[in-house]
């Protein structure tokens, strides 16, 4: 079934559907500026999912302007709002759904431009990078699935982390818990150059005053044979469900350190959140931590 990443909204202006998880960047949009999320509902995208007769695969997110594409016409890699053609560097291998109706968790009647080769809500004809609006000639009917409204789960997003200093690597790691203690830990580590770079990835879940802080830490190694590190681990903790109910109020903060950070890395990126937070309630981080690996 493959996996799913959060974090995908539609923007109102040009209909396109693209990547917000990069904030404060929201990618370029062919309506002008950058892209807007208002009223969107918060999509997941599925990557690493086997094809079949409903299932395509070949799309992929631009990383000029944030924008899901298709990209399985070869040379023709559609157009670009900041200009040229998409580029799919560093990007997952999506898939998605057509020609299904509207499964529950689902919302269907989105469209592949044979213009622009970018996603958009099909009702909608929007803007299009290649001018005028949006043609859904030769599209399947795609199906996003949408992020549960389920009060008994949450999810969060680091966005985009990189390492002070000239080291190429960046990543993001992202968390969903539930009620029951169960949580589900994404990372995706990304190396532009030629060496292997030792690193350590933290995903910190600071927690309102008295309650116990989350942390989930990750060393390993990257280089360009196995360029992009990308796991997803499942878990259970008990402490989670414990105190699942203070964790609406929790801040989440990402951390990525490489082989010249210090081994001090993950003690600073405490002390940095907590001098950034001027309340007592993250300042309480310092009193508990649970540690996790994923």
């Amino acid at each position: 079934m493959g996996q799913l990443q959060h974090g995908w909204r539609s923007c109102p202006k040009c209909q396109g559907m693209y990547y917000a998880g990069f904030v404060p960047f929201e990618g370029v949009c062919p309506a002008g500026g950058q892209h807007s999320h208002a009223k969107s509902f918060a999509y997941s995208m599925t990557f690493d999912a086997q094809q079949d007769d409903k299932t395509q695969g070949g799309f992929a997110s631009c990383k000029k302007c944030q924008g899901l594409f298709f990209a399985g016409f070869g040379q023709n890699q559609g157009v670009c709002p900041a200009g040229g053609a998409h580029d799919s560097t560093g990007s997952f291998s999506y898939a998605m759904l057509h020609d299904v109706g509207t499964p529950e968790g689902t919302q269907s009647e989105f469209r592949s431009c044979s213009k622009c080769r970018g996603l958009y809500f099909g009702p909608f004809p929007g803007v299009c990078p290649a001018g005028g609006a949006h043609d859904p000639d030769g599209s399947f009917n795609y199906a996003m699935h949408v992020q549960s409204n389920d009060p008994n789960s949450l999810s969060f997003d680091s966005g985009l982390l990189t390492v002070p200093g000239a080291l190429p690597l960046d990543a993001f790691v992202q968390l969903l818990v539930r009620s029951d203690g169960s949580y589900h830990v994404f990372r995706h580590v990304h190396i532009s150059g030629l060496d292997e770079i030792e690193y350590t990835l933290t995903g910190l879940l600071l927690m309102p005053t008295g309650e116990p802080s989350f942390r989930f830490e990750h060393q390993g190694s990257i280089n360009p044979i196995n360029d992009p590190d990308e796991v997803g681990v499942d878990g259970r903790d008990p402490r989670i469900a414990a105190h699942f109910d203070s964790m609406p109020g929790a801040k989440w903060i990402g951390g990525l350190g490489g082989k010249s950070v210090p081994e001090e890395f993950i003690s600073d990126l405490i002390k940095k959140a907590l001098a950034a937070a001027e309340d007592a309630a993250i300042k309480a981080a310092e009193q508990a931590l649970v540690t996790l690996a994923f």
